[in-house]
């Protein structure tokens, strides 16, 4: 496990319990009565409490308080900003933050959009390749071309931003006969109102000499082992889009080649198909708890163009509509771009992320003609977060990563 450097001013910061008045030492002495406090705090507000002496910073970094706090505020949560790949060829992130009290990285509060480095002890390029309930898998690579398969020469990290740790992870065993282009890929799983614990699934194409099949294997940060499934799978397009995949409800989603939901049940391994709401351009999310379904559609009646959103009901029976939005309603609130005329007549634009929650009003991020903006699905208004365009990229649509930050004390 690996940890970046706190600063000077920070080490200062951090004192005995024994230096507070006695009054002050009966309160923060009393671990129900501290949690409770803590626990009705914000978490921009406990991510500097970290530092306020050594007990506090125990006592956060503790199971109890981190199983209790996610339970408490993990549902209906909001993030609180997002890495956005800044090039679609190499491993480059900006951090856009949402709340700027929510500092990541022990940098300065951030005001403004800035690139962000990862404290890895590896120099080359590093690959956000899933954020998951406050944790990031991470893949660095010494290519310098890109790659989607598994490389030996390869180095996974689950990375814990919002308190910058990182746990360099070990290999999978037994890859003998692997594909190194394979269909399959590493997944992380963490749910913090379960476990405190995560896994990881790593599903890659192998050959015994006779014939292609799949093989899982599963990591487990509770023993820090890899195991493997004893079932084979054969080698078919439903594996296809596997390192896209999505966790919700205990399973891994994702949508395969013949543009059908697949489920990877990871309590029993098993793997089920599923018809999507639309036949053509859909798109996984979890968002507070719900398994979502974006949609590129076009209306019946106007011929206007459309963004469906599906939400998978409990059971998984059928997928409802839950809103509809009409994407002309963005462009007019879209600022003017010069230069662009033609990719907004056009319609350029990509889905990101969707966020749901009670904390405050559904929004999607989209991508459109090169700025990353928030869309207000209630209010219907607009907010631009980012601007890919001093980058001189030529073309107005790329398909980058977006990646949300959300507040996690787990250890890693």
């Amino acid at each position: 496990m690996g940890r970046g450097i706190a600063s000077k001013k920070q080490k200062k910061l951090i004192v005995d319990d024994d230096e507070f008045p006695s009054s002050v030492y009966a309160v923060i002495s009393n671990d129900d009565l501290l949690i409770d406090i803590l626990l009705r705090l914000p978490a921009s507000s406990i991510v500097g409490l970290r530092s306020v002496s050594k007990r506090w910073l125990s006592l956060i970094a503790g199971p109890v308080f981190t199983l209790w706090w996610s339970q408490k505020r993990n549902v209906n949560r909001s993030p609180f900003g997002f890495f956005l790949q800044r090039y679609i060829t190499c491993e480059n992130y900006a951090y856009v933050p949402r709340d700027i009290r929510f500092a990541v990285n022990r940098s300065p509060p951030l005001n403004t959009t800035t690139n962000f480095g990862f404290d890895f002890p590896d120099e080359g390029n590093v690959e956000i390749l899933q954020s998951c309930n406050g944790l990031l898998l991470c893949r660095y690579s010494i290519k310098t071309d890109e790659h989607h398969g598994y490389d030996p020469s390869d180095t996974h990290y689950v990375y814990n931003p919002s308190i910058n740790q990182f746990m360099k992870l070990p290999s999978p065993c037994n890859l003998i006969g692997v594909d190194s282009y394979s269909i399959g890929g590493m997944r992380l799983t963490f749910d913090p109102i379960e476990s405190l614990y995560y896994k990881l699934v790593f599903a890659t194409t192998k050959h015994d000499g006779h014939h292609f099949y799949v093989e899982i294997y599963t990591y487990s940060s509770e023993t820090g082992t890899w195991s493997v499934c004893p079932d084979r799978f054969p080698k078919s397009d439903d594996f296809f889009n596997f390192r896209c995949a999505k966790y919700w409800n205990n399973s891994l989603h994702w949508i395969n080649k013949r543009t059908k939901h697949v489920k990877l049940d990871l309590e029993h391994l098993v793997l089920t198909t599923t018809p999507l709401p639309q036949k053509y351009s859909n798109t996984l999310f979890e968002s507070c708890g719900c398994l979502l379904c974006v949609c590129k559609c076009t209306s019946d009646e106007t011929l206007a163009e459309q963004i469906a959103i599906y939400e998978m009901r409990k059971g998984y029976s059928e997928w409802s509509m839950r809103y509809l939005v009409n994407l002309d309603d963005i462009w007019k609130l879209f600022p003017r771009v010069e230069g662009l005329e033609h990719a907004v007549m056009f319609g350029s634009y990509h889905v990101l992320c969707i966020v749901l929650g009670e904390e405050e009003d559904p929004f999607l991020v989209l991508e459109m003609c090169g700025k990353v903006v928030q869309y207000n699905i209630v209010l219907e208004t607009i907010r631009e977060l980012y601007d890919y365009r001093p980058l001189n990229f030529e073309s107005t649509e790329l398909y980058r990563g977006c990646y949300p930050l959300y507040a996690s004390f787990a250890s890693v």
